[in-house]
């Protein structure tokens, strides 16, 4: 998947900036506020139609303005051919509209067979030093790029989960229904929970590869499965030991138990990264674990999304962050990265690596 040109109009910074993306690797260089995070908002909006800066998307409109506008196209390659597509994603008066090669789209899944991006950035961080919600968004995010059809399998659980808390809430109480959707709610959970474990081995395995490959010496990292409640047995083992579940879930008035309470572990040298890793071992951990679901997505889809770096590898010592960029330069994959001014080794290594450059000004 590569995004060749790129055209905002009234987002964030920009009244309209537009520009051809030429090659595999990209550095987007300026000073603060000159919109180099902007661009790579409006690719991830153009992929998940969500900012990862904010969740409201009046807030990408520019100042005075009544909606915008994000057009990319897109080439992906098959087996010695190449499919070009144009997508457009408008934002006006509270209303979103999406077209793909000029055909209205409706849902993620058609979307998603047009672009495909994974993004790092330093709030990512929060998937060593945050709480459960990042990890598991991080999880089902990776799950969605795979498999847009699970999409739906999250709706169902989250509707199974509304409906539950609202009977425990409920005044008066059913004890049929309440059973009913217990058991509804343990076999979506068991479904999300495989899917999620099931990846984990998988991004566990690429990562502990591409360590030994490129960078000397062990440094284990480890991701660990936390499922909540005992939905790892078989139903029949966890109604047996439910009544604990079932005092708390009463008492609290919403479930105590399920996928959407679930969590992962990093583990660096069988530590908590949290605590452990320095600064540094933390990003790199979770750099590559992206590069492990782009790997991953690529390996169940065939399609390798392109990967935009903001402002990511600067904190890095120049050996560590050389060898990051010579990964990511022999993988066949576009990466675009963003660098302040003063980032001179970031951008002398791309640079010198054939990386086209886009110059910013404020």
């Amino acid at each position: 998947m590569q995004i060749k040109r790129l055209c905002v109009t009234n987002f964030r910074c920009f009244p309209r900036f537009e520009t051809d993306l030429d090659t595999r690797l990209i550095l987007i260089e300026g000073g603060n506020g000159s919109g180099k995070t902007s661009l790579l908002e409006a690719i991830h909006y153009g992929c998940y139609l969500r900012s990862f800066r904010s969740s409201v998307p009046r807030d990408l409109v520019r100042f005075g303005q009544d909606g915008f506008f994000v057009r990319m196209e897109t080439e992906r390659m098959g087996d010695a051919v190449a499919t070009q597509h144009d997508l457009q994603v408008g934002f006006a008066d509270g209303k979103r509209l999406v077209k793909a090669d000029k055909q209205r789209i409706a849902t993620y899944k058609e979307l998603i067979n047009h672009i495909r991006v994974v993004c790092l950035t330093e709030d990512d961080l929060e998937l060593v030093k945050g709480g459960p919600q990042a990890r598991r968004l991080f999880l089902d995010q990776a799950l969605l790029l795979q498999d847009p059809d699970y999409a739906q399998v999250l709706r169902a659980f989250r509707q199974i989960v509304n409906n539950r808390n609202a009977l425990l809430r409920h005044g008066s109480w059913c004890a049929d229904t309440y059973a009913i959707l217990t058991e509804q709610m343990w076999r979506a959970s068991r479904d999300i929970e495989e899917r999620r474990i099931q990846l984990l081995s998988a991004l566990t395995d690429n990562i502990t590869e591409r360590i030994a490959t490129h960078f000397e010496g062990a440094i284990p990292i480890a991701l660990r499965y936390k499922a909540s409640g005992g939905t790892h047995k078989t139903f029949e083992i966890f109604m047996a030991d439910f009544g604990r579940i079932e005092q708390q879930e009463r008492r609290f008035y919403r479930s105590a138990f399920g996928a959407h309470l679930d969590d992962f572990g990093i583990e660096f040298c069988k530590k908590r990264a949290r605590g452990f890793a320095s600064r540094g071992q933390q990003k790199l951990t979770v750099l590559l674990l992206k590069l492990a679901q782009i790997d991953q997505t690529r390996a169940v889809t065939g399609v390798r999304p392109a990967f935009l770096v903001d402002d990511f590898l600067t904190d890095f010592d120049e050996r560590t962050a050389c060898t990051l960029l010579q990964l990511l330069r022999d993988i066949e994959l576009q990466s675009i990265f963003t660098s302040p001014l003063e980032g001179r080794f970031l951008s002398n290594t791309l640079l010198g690596m054939g990386a086209q450059r886009i110059s910013m000004s404020n």
